[in-house]
């Protein structure tokens, strides 16, 4: 798993075979073991306008984030037993809203308006809790608009950022539609 700053194209983190989470400053020539662990790292994000603050999620639920490019680390207070966390999602105007989302593979969506103090579980209209990724409008603070796939059920949209949830027929037979031409794909490469 690769994940590039968006804000600072020489900057990258990664999770590596050998464990941990790896940091490049110079556009992949060095890397470094910024966390070593033997966790499972099921996410990984570096957000929108300050490279310095990285987040990744693990198997076992657990969060954590760093603000100083990975010399230290803090584990933010999800709640217990919500699976792995799949996806992290920032809002466009993190550093204003202070807000984010984070999928699990077990509890469904989290999100959180104080910069990861406290979070809040909104799943209202979601059947599915198994969140497969978050993607947020860019005009988040005008539309509150985001959405999210779900491993059985395809997407979901809200449309008042994150307080219910719709499916969307539309865009899930699309998703649905395209799964089953890559799963046709593959069984004829056999």
């Amino acid at each position: 798993m690769l994940f590039r700053s968006p804000s600072d194209p020489n900057i990258a983190a990664a999770v590596g075979l050998e464990k941990g989470v790896y940091l490049t400053q110079d556009g992949g020539k060095n890397w470094s073991n910024i966390f070593p662990t033997t966790a499972l790292i099921t996410s990984l994000a570096i957000t929108p306008n300050n490279p310095d603050r990285i987040f990744f999620g693990d198997e076992q639920g657990k969060l954590y984030t760093s603000s100083d490019g990975g010399k230290t680390w803090q584990n933010l207070p999800l709640p217990a037993n919500v699976g792995a966390v799949d996806t992290i999602a920032f809002s466009p105007n993190l550093d204003s809203d202070k807000t984010f989302f984070i999928g699990t593979k077990e509890a469904g969506i989290f999100k959180t308006v104080d910069d990861g103090k406290t979070f809040q579980a909104v799943n209202e209209g979601i059947k599915d809790k198994i969140i497969e990724d978050i993607v947020i409008s860019p005009q988040y603070a005008q539309n509150l608009t985001l959405y999210a796939i779900t491993w059985y059920d395809g997407m979901y949209v809200s449309q008042d950022g994150g307080k219910s949830w719709t499916r969307s027929e539309e865009h899930t037979s699309e998703l649905q539609s395209h799964s089953d031409l890559v799963c046709r794909l593959l069984l004829e490469k056999k």
